[in-house]
């Protein structure tokens, strides 16, 4: 009787395995390094990119820094004590605010919630203008 089973070549065994290596690697990324709910920083700068909060999604920052060209897009909730927007600031999230914000840009908050949520006097600098809230 013939035997008409063929081994497996070498080469496709290693290249299904590096296969499911990668696949088993990149769901591993997805599920623990690219996958944020809650994140916390002293800074964030932001220039030349688009940094996108996304629903359900919280940031909070002493400083968020966005430079020209760059964009935030807030669909979450972003707390900071101080914004400093020289870019595009956009979304329809929540943005609470303890301090100052400047805007020398683009601002187009859509339907979001804006909070002032400090207890001193805060401050919004737009352009020239300035306006000031004490509560």
């Amino acid at each position: 009787m013939r035997n008409y089973h063929k081994e497996p070549d070498q080469n496709s065994v290693t290249a299904r395995m590096i296969k499911y290596r990668i696949i088993i690697i990149a769901l591993i990324c997805k599920l623990t390094c690219f996958h944020f709910e809650n994140m916390s920083a002293q800074a964030v700068c932001n220039n030349n990119a688009f940094i996108s909060i996304g629903n359900g999604t919280v940031l909070t920052a002493n400083i968020l820094l966005n430079q020209n060209p760059g964009t935030v897009s807030n669909n979450g909730i972003l707390t900071v004590s101080t914004l400093n927007n020289a870019g595009a600031v956009q979304g329809n999230g929540i943005f609470n605010v303890v301090q100052n914000i400047y805007n020398s840009s683009s601002f187009s908050p859509g339907t979001s919630s804006f909070n002032y949520v400090g207890n001193g006097a805060q401050n919004l600098f737009n352009g020239l203008l300035q306006f000031k809230y004490k509560f």
